[in-house]
Protein backbone atom coordinates (compact mmCIF):
# COMPACT_ATOMS: atom_id res chain seq x y z
CA UNK A 1 0.00 0.00 0.00
CA UNK A 2 1.03 3.86 -0.61
CA UNK A 3 2.22 5.21 2.77
CA UNK A 4 4.83 7.88 1.23
CA UNK A 5 4.96 10.27 -1.54
CA UNK A 6 3.52 7.98 -4.63
CA UNK A 7 2.30 9.16 -7.89
CA UNK A 8 0.83 6.57 -10.07
CA UNK A 9 -1.17 7.10 -13.31
CA UNK A 10 -3.43 4.70 -14.67
CA UNK A 11 -4.78 5.15 -18.51
CA UNK A 12 -8.16 3.44 -19.58
CA UNK A 13 -6.89 2.34 -22.64
CA UNK A 14 -3.60 1.51 -24.73
CA UNK A 15 -1.61 4.03 -26.23
CA UNK A 16 -3.38 3.78 -29.14
CA UNK A 17 -6.80 5.66 -27.49
CA UNK A 18 -4.15 7.84 -25.51
CA UNK A 19 -5.37 10.87 -27.74
CA UNK A 20 -4.02 13.86 -26.24
CA UNK A 21 -0.04 13.30 -24.68
CA UNK A 22 -0.79 15.61 -22.40
CA UNK A 23 -2.43 12.77 -20.56
CA UNK A 24 1.22 11.88 -19.84
CA UNK A 25 2.30 15.73 -18.26
CA UNK A 26 2.03 14.67 -14.75
CA UNK A 27 3.86 11.92 -15.12
CA UNK A 28 6.52 13.44 -17.29
CA UNK A 29 7.06 16.14 -14.70
CA UNK A 30 7.59 13.40 -11.97
CA UNK A 31 10.06 11.37 -13.80
CA UNK A 32 11.89 14.96 -14.68
CA UNK A 33 12.18 15.46 -11.04
CA UNK A 34 13.66 12.66 -10.02
CA UNK A 35 16.15 12.45 -12.52
CA UNK A 36 17.06 16.07 -11.43
CA UNK A 37 19.64 14.72 -8.92
CA UNK A 38 22.05 12.97 -12.01
CA UNK A 39 23.23 14.60 -15.22
CA UNK A 40 21.58 12.50 -17.91
CA UNK A 41 18.20 12.39 -18.96
CA UNK A 42 15.26 10.53 -17.26
CA UNK A 43 15.40 6.80 -17.65
CA UNK A 44 11.96 5.40 -18.04
CA UNK A 45 12.11 1.33 -17.66
CA UNK A 46 9.01 0.64 -20.69
CA UNK A 47 7.78 -2.46 -19.66
CA UNK A 48 5.59 -4.62 -22.61
CA UNK A 49 4.79 -8.02 -23.11
CA UNK A 50 6.53 -9.76 -25.71
CA UNK A 51 3.69 -11.67 -26.85
CA UNK A 52 4.72 -13.21 -30.31
CA UNK A 53 7.87 -11.56 -30.38
CA UNK A 54 5.53 -8.26 -31.11
CA UNK A 55 6.99 -5.89 -28.38
CA UNK A 56 9.42 -4.62 -30.50
CA UNK A 57 6.89 -3.95 -32.93
CA UNK A 58 4.21 -2.25 -30.00
CA UNK A 59 7.46 -0.11 -28.90
CA UNK A 60 7.20 3.07 -31.10
CA UNK A 61 3.74 4.07 -30.56
CA UNK A 62 4.49 3.92 -27.22
CA UNK A 63 7.43 6.25 -27.14
CA UNK A 64 5.61 8.83 -29.67
CA UNK A 65 3.32 10.60 -26.98
CA UNK A 66 6.72 11.81 -24.73
CA UNK A 67 8.40 12.28 -27.81
CA UNK A 68 5.32 14.37 -28.37
CA UNK A 69 5.71 16.51 -24.78
CA UNK A 70 9.68 16.72 -25.06
CA UNK A 71 11.53 15.43 -28.16
CA UNK A 72 14.69 13.53 -27.24
CA UNK A 73 14.10 13.81 -23.83
CA UNK A 74 14.35 10.52 -22.41
CA UNK A 75 16.39 7.24 -22.45
CA UNK A 76 14.19 3.72 -22.79
CA UNK A 77 14.88 1.09 -21.08
CA UNK A 78 13.36 -1.52 -22.68
CA UNK A 79 11.83 -4.15 -20.56
CA UNK A 80 10.31 -6.56 -22.57
CA UNK A 81 8.92 -9.40 -20.89
CA UNK A 82 7.41 -13.44 -21.12
CA UNK A 83 7.12 -16.79 -20.85
CA UNK A 84 8.25 -17.61 -17.44
CA UNK A 85 11.01 -15.11 -17.16
CA UNK A 86 10.53 -11.93 -14.52
CA UNK A 87 11.33 -8.53 -15.40
CA UNK A 88 14.97 -7.65 -14.58
CA UNK A 89 14.69 -6.03 -10.98
CA UNK A 90 18.42 -4.22 -11.51
CA UNK A 91 16.93 -1.96 -14.83
CA UNK A 92 13.64 -1.48 -13.00
CA UNK A 93 15.66 -0.12 -10.21
CA UNK A 94 18.04 2.11 -11.44
CA UNK A 95 14.03 3.91 -13.39
CA UNK A 96 13.36 7.35 -12.88
CA UNK A 97 9.67 6.76 -14.15
CA UNK A 98 7.99 2.97 -14.70
CA UNK A 99 5.69 2.71 -18.18
CA UNK A 100 3.74 -0.53 -18.33
CA UNK A 101 1.54 -1.06 -21.03
CA UNK A 102 -1.20 -2.80 -22.62
CA UNK A 103 -1.15 -6.05 -23.68
CA UNK A 104 -2.31 -9.69 -21.77
CA UNK A 105 -3.09 -9.60 -18.30
CA UNK A 106 -1.54 -12.32 -17.31
CA UNK A 107 1.91 -12.37 -18.86
CA UNK A 108 2.45 -8.89 -16.66
CA UNK A 109 1.15 -10.73 -13.74
CA UNK A 110 3.13 -13.02 -13.52
CA UNK A 111 6.44 -11.22 -15.02
CA UNK A 112 5.96 -8.00 -12.76
CA UNK A 113 4.84 -10.43 -9.37
CA UNK A 114 8.01 -11.00 -8.46
CA UNK A 115 9.79 -8.26 -8.61
CA UNK A 116 6.19 -6.42 -7.18
CA UNK A 117 8.79 -5.50 -3.55
CA UNK A 118 10.78 -3.45 -6.01
CA UNK A 119 8.46 -1.60 -7.85
CA UNK A 120 6.77 -0.59 -4.82
CA UNK A 121 9.82 0.55 -2.82
CA UNK A 122 10.30 2.80 -5.87
CA UNK A 123 7.18 4.35 -6.46
CA UNK A 124 7.27 4.72 -2.16
CA UNK A 125 10.10 6.69 -2.82
CA UNK A 126 8.89 8.90 -5.22
CA UNK A 127 9.20 7.22 -8.92
CA UNK A 128 6.08 7.36 -10.83
CA UNK A 129 4.24 4.63 -12.28
CA UNK A 130 2.48 4.92 -15.17
CA UNK A 131 0.19 1.98 -16.57
CA UNK A 132 -1.70 1.47 -19.58
CA UNK A 133 -4.90 -0.80 -19.87
CA UNK A 134 -3.00 -3.88 -18.81
CA UNK A 135 -0.36 -1.60 -16.87
CA UNK A 136 -3.01 -0.02 -15.18
CA UNK A 137 -4.65 -3.50 -14.07
CA UNK A 138 -1.73 -4.77 -12.29
CA UNK A 139 -1.22 -1.87 -10.64
CA UNK A 140 -3.70 -2.68 -8.08
CA UNK A 141 -3.37 -5.71 -5.68
CA UNK A 142 -5.57 -8.38 -5.79
CA UNK A 143 -5.64 -7.05 -9.44
CA UNK A 144 -8.07 -8.35 -12.07
CA UNK A 145 -6.43 -11.13 -14.53
CA UNK A 146 -9.72 -11.55 -16.52
CA UNK A 147 -12.60 -13.23 -16.88
CA UNK A 148 -16.44 -12.52 -18.34
CA UNK A 149 -18.34 -14.41 -16.19
CA UNK A 150 -19.32 -13.75 -12.69
CA UNK A 151 -21.35 -16.86 -10.77
CA UNK A 152 -21.85 -18.26 -14.53
CA UNK A 153 -23.81 -15.35 -15.43
CA UNK A 154 -22.12 -13.24 -18.37
CA UNK A 155 -20.89 -9.32 -17.39
CA UNK A 156 -19.32 -8.21 -20.14
CA UNK A 157 -18.10 -10.26 -24.12
CA UNK A 158 -15.72 -12.93 -23.99
CA UNK A 159 -13.25 -10.98 -25.86
CA UNK A 160 -12.19 -9.55 -22.55
CA UNK A 161 -11.57 -12.79 -20.70
CA UNK A 162 -8.10 -13.64 -21.56
CA UNK A 163 -9.03 -17.12 -21.26
CA UNK A 164 -10.58 -17.15 -17.97
CA UNK A 165 -14.47 -17.96 -17.57
CA UNK A 166 -15.06 -16.76 -14.58
CA UNK A 167 -13.66 -13.18 -13.52
CA UNK A 168 -10.01 -13.74 -11.45
CA UNK A 169 -8.08 -11.62 -9.57
CA UNK A 170 -4.65 -12.37 -8.55
CA UNK A 171 -1.74 -10.81 -6.40
CA UNK A 172 -0.99 -7.58 -8.18
CA UNK A 173 1.92 -4.73 -7.44
CA UNK A 174 -0.03 -3.26 -4.51
CA UNK A 175 0.78 0.32 -5.71
CA UNK A 176 -3.18 1.74 -5.68
CA UNK A 177 -5.86 0.39 -2.69
CA UNK A 178 -8.63 -0.71 -5.31
CA UNK A 179 -8.91 -3.28 -8.31
CA UNK A 180 -8.60 -1.44 -11.70
CA UNK A 181 -10.63 -2.66 -14.64
CA UNK A 182 -10.42 -0.68 -18.29
CA UNK A 183 -12.17 0.31 -21.26
CA UNK A 184 -14.54 0.56 -19.29
CA UNK A 185 -17.31 2.48 -21.44
CA UNK A 186 -15.67 2.02 -24.77
CA UNK A 187 -15.10 -1.96 -23.94
CA UNK A 188 -18.77 -2.75 -21.71
CA UNK A 189 -16.56 -3.39 -19.04
CA UNK A 190 -18.04 -1.18 -16.61
CA UNK A 191 -20.73 -4.22 -15.69
CA UNK A 192 -17.45 -6.41 -14.89
CA UNK A 193 -16.00 -3.55 -12.71
CA UNK A 194 -19.04 -3.24 -10.91
CA UNK A 195 -18.67 -7.09 -10.39
CA UNK A 196 -14.98 -7.29 -8.60
CA UNK A 197 -16.35 -5.41 -5.04
CA UNK A 198 -17.20 -8.47 -3.67
CA UNK A 199 -14.55 -11.07 -4.52
CA UNK A 200 -11.82 -11.93 -2.09
CA UNK A 201 -9.98 -9.23 -0.98
CA UNK A 202 -11.98 -6.62 -3.14
CA UNK A 203 -13.46 -3.64 -1.28
CA UNK A 204 -13.40 -1.50 -3.97
CA UNK A 205 -13.28 -0.72 -8.08
CA UNK A 206 -11.93 1.62 -11.01
CA UNK A 207 -13.50 1.16 -14.05
CA UNK A 208 -11.65 3.67 -15.97
CA UNK A 209 -12.42 4.88 -19.97
CA UNK A 210 -10.24 5.20 -22.91
CA UNK A 211 -8.63 8.41 -23.69
CA UNK A 212 -8.93 8.96 -19.92
CA UNK A 213 -6.20 8.86 -16.93
CA UNK A 214 -6.53 8.27 -12.85
CA UNK A 215 -3.66 9.84 -11.01
CA UNK A 216 -3.53 9.17 -7.37
CA UNK A 217 -0.93 10.55 -4.84
CA UNK A 218 -0.57 9.77 -1.46
CA UNK A 219 0.65 12.49 0.49
CA UNK A 220 3.10 11.30 3.59
CA UNK A 221 0.52 12.01 5.68
CA UNK A 222 -1.38 8.66 3.77
CA UNK A 223 -4.16 11.25 2.45
CA UNK A 224 -5.16 9.74 -1.10
CA UNK A 225 -5.96 12.40 -4.06
CA UNK A 226 -7.68 11.22 -7.05
CA UNK A 227 -7.67 13.22 -10.14
CA UNK A 228 -9.08 12.36 -13.22
CA UNK A 229 -7.88 13.69 -16.70
CA UNK A 230 -9.12 13.09 -20.09
CA UNK A 231 -11.97 12.82 -22.53
CA UNK A 232 -13.95 10.04 -20.75
CA UNK A 233 -14.78 9.17 -16.95
CA UNK A 234 -13.64 7.05 -14.11
CA UNK A 235 -16.43 4.91 -12.38
CA UNK A 236 -16.08 4.34 -8.83
CA UNK A 237 -17.70 1.33 -6.80
CA UNK A 238 -17.82 0.24 -3.93
CA UNK A 239 -19.60 -2.04 -1.79
CA UNK A 240 -22.59 -0.80 -0.06
CA UNK A 241 -24.95 -2.42 2.31
CA UNK A 242 -27.55 -5.38 2.25
CA UNK A 243 -25.70 -7.13 -0.99
CA UNK A 244 -25.36 -3.00 -3.06
CA UNK A 245 -23.47 -1.50 -4.84
CA UNK A 246 -22.12 2.58 -4.91
CA UNK A 247 -21.17 3.72 -7.82
CA UNK A 248 -19.79 7.42 -8.68
CA UNK A 249 -18.42 8.77 -11.09
CA UNK A 250 -15.55 10.84 -11.92
CA UNK A 251 -14.68 13.39 -14.46
CA UNK A 252 -12.19 16.10 -15.52
CA UNK A 253 -12.88 19.10 -13.55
Amino acid sequence: MMTEMTQVHLVGGGVDTLGDPALLRPFVESALARAAGHASRPRLALVLADDRGLAAKFRPPYIEPFEALLPGGFDFMDVFVGGATPADPAVLGSADGFVVGGGPTPVYLAALAPVAPVLRSAVAAGVPYLGFSAGAMVAASPALAGGWCHGGLAVCEEDWSEGLVEIEVREGLDLVPFCVDVHATQGGLLSRAASLPGLPGVERAMGIDEGTCLSVCAEPTGELRLRVSGRGFVWDVARGGDDTMLLRRLASL
